[in-house]
Parts: C-alpha cells; sequence; structure tokens
C-alpha cells in the first residue's frame, strides 16, 4: 500500500490535478478549493517524502495513477501543482512520468545546494527530459528563492526551448486566487483543454 492511497481524492467529470505541497498551505488549500468548484478531480499530497525524491516520486506516480483511474479526469492529460520544496520532487516526477500533461511550480527550489543518496539529481539537470508545458510562479521582495538560482532557471528554460511561462508576483500577491487565473489561463493556451 503506497501513501497515495490515503491522499483525499475528490472525483469531478474534469481534468485531473495533483496538488503537492506543505499541509495547510493556503494556496494549495486554494487550489484545491477553486478546483473542486470547476470540477476537477482533485488529489491532495500534503504528506510526501519530500526529502526523498525517489520515494517522493514513487508515491506522486502513484498518486497520478490513481487519479488516472477517476472517469472523466482525463488520464492523458492530468496536470501537477507543485508549491514550495514539496513542488521539487513534483517537477522531478513530471521530467519522468507518462501520465502528466502539464506542469505548474509555485516558489519550487530547481537548483539544490547539496545532493545526498536521497536527492541524487540537481531538478534542474532534469529539465531536457520536461516533455510537458511548464507554468512557474515565483515570489518576490522578499523572494522565496534564491535570485541567481531564479535567473539561471530562466537561462536553462529559454536555452532548451521547453513550453513555459514564468511570473514573478510580489509576495503580497501570490494567493490561489490570482494563481488559479494565472494556471486556467495557462492551461487554456497550451494545452486548449479549458474553455
Amino acid at each position: 500500500m503506497s501513501a497515495a492511497d490515503d491522499w483525499p481524492l475528490d472525483p469531478g467529470a474534469g481534468l485531473g490535478c495533483l496538488l503537492c505541497g506543505p499541509p495547510g498551505d493556503e494556496i494549495v488549500e486554494g487550489l484545491a478549493t477553486a478546483a473542486r468548484e470547476k470540477g476537477w478531480s482533485v488529489c491532495l499530497a500534503t504528506d510526501l517524502a519530500k526529502e526523498d525524491h525517489r520515494e517522493a516520486g514513487r508515491e506522486i506516480e502513484a498518486g497520478l495513477k490513481r487519479l488516472a483511474q477517476v472517469e472523466g479526469a482525463g488520464a492523458d492529460l492530468l496536470l501537477i501543482v507543485g508549491v514550495g520544496s514539496s513542488g521539487t520532487a513534483a517537477f522531478l516526477q513530471a521530467c519522468r512520468s507518462r501520465r502528466v500533461g502539464a506542469l505548474a511550480i509555485v516558489d519550487v527550489p530547481l537548483i539544490l545546494d547539496a545532493l545526498d543518496a536521497q536527492r541524487p539529481v540537481q531538478p534542474l539537470e532534469m529539465l531536457l527530459n520536461l516533455e510537458v508545458p511548464l507554468l512557474r510562479l515565483e515570489s518576490m521582495g522578499p523572494s522565496a528563492l534564491e535570485p541567481d538560482h531564479s535567473q539561471r532557471v530562466d537561462l536553462q528554460l529559454d536555452a532548451s526551448s521547453r513550453d513555459h511561462q514564468s511570473h514573478r508576483i510580489p509576495s503580497a500577491d501570490l494567493r490561489s486566487p490570482l494563481v488559479f487565473f494565472l494556471l486556467e489561463a495557462f492551461l487554456s493556451t497550451h494545452l486548449e483543454i479549458l474553455p
């Protein structure tokens, strides 16, 4: 039995969305509410083994499989949204999984200061494996991420010619209604699956 079997899953008739973030996070909770109101299928992963990227990847893939089994969840176009350090594991799994149709990350570190047995891969190096559109949102003033890291990610995204959008948003404005608005616009433009 996987930890993903215990994640809250709310079936809907629309897009399947796996939300990965810290427990009680305002953005994660707000996105889950907005997605449910739109009729999306929502699976909430707030207890990821975020310090062990391999284990977290297995959990995320199990959550995607579970979400894909929901009738009408768009099994070939599942969305992962990662927030904070949990989003690093979500990014890595989106680079590996065949179930993912789009990825959105909010204040997600893609450059790690140190690698170890549980985090053996530099996330930014996996970017070439990312085959789905990426929406990247970062807070500023103050920034949640290292400024030089953010610039390196920008350069790497542009150099790799990946389908992406990046937005820097004042910390005071980075709330779930704005994030959901940007997410819907992104999906509508890049996947043409939303009205």
